[in-house]
């Protein structure tokens, strides 16, 4: 058995190699299968995907949503000071990603009523 890294590496690299979008991987997650550590990792690598490919900021904001507001809070528990600290690791990577991603977005220009 390998490191939760590891595990995370593989899991983010086969979901690369799908071939599919990140959003079509959206649907296939929900806030109950998100309370299978497993599910909630997985679901993680697709949030990690869709930020890396610049999936639809709408639909990768919800689901950015609806994996923080299911198992992160519970999923660190039982980790090992390392695996913790890879957690953590994903956890900041992935909000200073969807911080970019919104900050980055071009916003029209605002017509004035003049």
């Amino acid at each position: 058995m390998g490191t939760l890294k590891e595990k995370f590496e593989e899991l983010s690299a086969g979901i690369k190699a799908s071939g599919k979008p990140a959003a079509a991987w959206f649907p296939k997650y929900t806030s109950t299968s998100l309370l299978n550590a497993d599910n909630w990792w997985e679901a993680l690598a697709v949030c990690e995907y869709a930020l890396d490919t610049r999936e639809d900021e709408k639909l990768t904001e919800g689901f950015f949503e609806l994996i923080f507001s299911a198992f992160d809070c519970n999923v660190e528990v039982d980790l090992s000071e390392e695996e913790y600290e890879f957690w953590w690791e994903k956890v900041c990577s992935a909000e200073q990603a969807g911080r970019r991603k919104v900050h980055s977005t071009p916003r029209p220009a605002m017509e004035s009523g003049i």
